[in-house]
């Protein structure tokens, strides 16, 4: 039978000190109840149980599940789940998100963090840094569309700049401390967010060197002038130039019309179909030859 192991690849905290420092940097409280992704080892899991209401602790690893289980027992407000957090249904009232993450599925634990029926207030992200600056986009890098998809309900800060022998093993990449915040009043109506991610992705694949080009397909060019003009952007520039200031600008003027809308529906669930067939066929290309 198959055992899922994911220990090799995560990387493991070590330090008490650093760990109670982490958490005196988040706003958990004593009523909280706190979703604890990949547990490990509970070095985590055993400083929040002394701080907030009640943990709970997803662990997919089960031989990591089953020792966690073991040394977690005596801890009444800890519950430890032996399962995928990717499947796991979060919870239907408040909550936060502590995570160390595995960096092989940040794009997944993210998806699963920020767009399902219930989010959480806040969410604290020990990830690599190139994601957490991609997720975050402006100020620390260009932004991107995953950063534009999760903007209009979050707002994101890197907090911390972890040293590599923080860790064991010792990562080969840079590692930080995000914290995501849920905006009280999120930046779009519910009934729009659909819209607007399906906009957004429709947009970014798009053949083209430019906005002008990718947006032809929704917008005339005298419509594209004058949005560029209103929003302060230029026609060739780039998708990942703009700001979500300005991305919400030009959604808004898109949502006046009707007749391109029907074109633009169902963009992402596109884009994610051909996003897994490009990684099913890397996936194929860089496995070994069956003799």
């Amino acid at each position: 039978m198959h055992t899922p192991k994911l220990s090799h690849s995560q990387n493991f905290l070590h330090s008490r000190a650093l760990v109670k420092r982490l958490i005196g940097m988040t706003n958990i409280a004593g009523d909280d109840v706190v979703v604890e992704i990949g547990p490990g080892r509970g070095i985590i899991t055993k400083q929040l149980a002394k701080l907030c209401c009640k943990v709970i602790a997803i662990e997919y690893d089960v031989a990591l599940c089953d020792k966690l289980k073991r040394d977690l027992k005596a801890i009444g407000n800890v519950r430890v789940h032996c399962r995928d957090f990717l499947t796991y249904a979060l919870p239907n009232h408040e909550f936060k998100i502590f995570a160390n993450i595995p960096f092989n599925i940040t794009s997944a634990i993210m998806a699963h963090i920020t767009t399902g029926p219930h989010l959480p207030t806040d969410a604290y992200l020990i990830m690599q840094e190139e994601a957490a600056r991609k997720y975050s986009g402006l100020p620390y890098s260009k932004e991107s569309l995953k950063s534009l998809l999760i903007k209009p309900q979050f707002k994101l800060r890197i907090i911390y700049h972890f040293a590599n022998t923080d860790f064991s093993p010792v990562p080969n990449a840079y590692i930080v401390f995000l914290h995501m915040h849920r905006r009280n009043v999120p930046l779009l109506k519910e009934a729009e967010y659909k819209q607007y991610r399906d906009f957004l992705c429709f947009v970014f694949s798009q053949h083209g060197r430019d906005l002008g080009e990718r947006m032809r397909a929704v917008f005339t060019k005298p419509q594209i002038r004058r949005l560029a003009q209103e929003f302060g952007f230029s026609t060739a520039a780039r998708p990942i130039d703009l700001s979500i200031d300005q991305w919400l600008g030009v959604f808004c003027y898109y949502l006046m019309g009707t007749e391109k809308q029907r074109l633009v529906q169902d963009a992402e669930k596109k884009l994610l179909r051909q996003q897994s067939r490009l990684a099913k066929m890397h996936r194929n290309r860089s496995s070994p030859a069956q003799l």
